[in-house]
């Protein structure tokens, strides 16, 4: 069993790594097929941009996401191509 410090180190160490949620529900209620929900739980003050078009370079398929300007990401996003 972990004890009290142990349990605080790791919430300590979970939330300085930041965490993000994806939840799928398929064939879950009778209107939708899927159900797509996101959390992308990381610093507030991260800086992003919003849902818009975007690619990393001229030879790589445009994407439909938010993007994360830190690092250059995203952490949810759609190609071109429907992938």
């Amino acid at each position: 069993m972990m004890g009290r410090h142990m349990r605080l180190e790791h919430a300590r160490r979970a939330e300085a790594a930041g965490m993000c949620l994806l939840v799928l529900a398929w064939h879950a209620h009778p209107r939708y097929r899927l159900i797509v929900a996101a959390n992308r739980d990381e610093f507030f003050d991260r800086a992003t941009a919003p849902l818009d078009w975007w690619r990393t370079s001229t030879n790589t398929p445009w994407l439909l996401g938010g993007r994360d300007l830190a690092a250059g990401g995203t952490w949810m996003a759609l190609s071109e191509r429907g992938r």
